[in-house]
C-alpha cells in the first residue's frame, strides 16, 4: 500500500498564495481560506463603528468593558 507523504508548509508557501486567499500554517499544515468579500468587510466595519463606543467605552450609557475583535 502506498503511503502519502505530506510536505511541511513553510513561509515560502504563504508568499506564493494568490491575493484572494488567506493562508496560515497550523501544525506545519497550510490552511487556506477565501478572503472575505468587500460587502462583508464594509458590513463588519459599519457594525463595529456602531457598537464599539457604547459596548467598549460606555459612551451613551452602554455597558462598557466589552472587547470587539475582527477576524479577516
Amino acid at each position: 500500500m502506498a503511503q502519502v507523504v505530506k510536505k511541511q508548509a513553510s513561509y515560502e508557501d504563504l508568499s506564493h498564495l494568490p491575493d484572494n486567499v488567506l493562508g496560515e500554517i497550523v501544525d506545519v499544515e497550510l490552511i487556506l481560506t477565501p478572503r472575505p468579500s468587500r460587502k462583508h468587510v464594509v458590513a463588519t466595519t459599519v457594525l463595529g463603528a456602531e457598537i464599539l463606543p457604547p459596548y467598549q467605552f460606555g459612551r451613551g450609557g452602554g455597558p462598557s468593558g466589552w472587547m470587539t475583535l475582527y477576524e479577516n
